[in-house]
């Protein structure tokens, strides 16, 4: 005989009461982990481990990672940052073709992009670098009309190069 169930709104003893008729449901939707932390953007955290290589001096590492993550994420708002960033490596490389192809393509491509004004500047460095001086001062004459309202310290570097380059 089995015991009664006790009267509706009774408080149920634990260990006492009628077994579920069903196991709890399973959470909804995948969960993502990366280094135990859930990953709510996995674009931004792949663009970030990208970064760190960068910041830590392994540039191929970086590179790696920023042409993965555009690969993997076509359009995604970071896009321009990834390319700078990707020139930055050719850039301490000592790469300047290859990192001056990246700064053109973020001042073409991405023109009205927060990465361009610097990229524009990056580029007539990396120009006086290959030893075009003129295409240079060209390129720092042309942010300045291009981009009036840079930061402060993009105008700053903008005036030093052109200055170093005697523009």
């Amino acid at each position: 005989v089995r015991p009664a169930s006790p009267p509706a709104g009774t408080p149920l003893e634990l260990g006492k009461g009628p077994a579920p008729a069903s196991p709890p449901p399973a959470a909804t939707g995948p969960l993502i982990t990366g280094s135990g932390v859930a990953m709510l953007d996995a674009p931004r955290e792949q663009f970030n481990t990208a970064l760190q290589a960068f910041q830590s001096g392994e540039y191929q590492q970086a590179e790696d990672g920023f042409k993965a993550f555009m690969s993997a994420n076509t359009g995604h708002r970071l896009t321009p940052d990834a390319i700078f960033y990707i020139g930055e490596t050719y850039f301490q490389r000592s790469r300047p073709r290859e990192a001056a192809e990246q700064y053109l393509k973020v001042t073409t491509d991405y023109s009205k992009s927060t990465r361009a004004p610097e990229s524009m500047v990056r580029l007539g460095q990396t120009l006086a670098a290959l030893g075009n001086a003129e295409q240079a001062c060209a390129t720092f004459t042309e942010f300045g009309k291009r981009y009036p309202a840079a930061t402060a310290s993009v105008k700053r570097l903008a005036e030093r190069e052109m200055a170093k380059d005697h523009c």
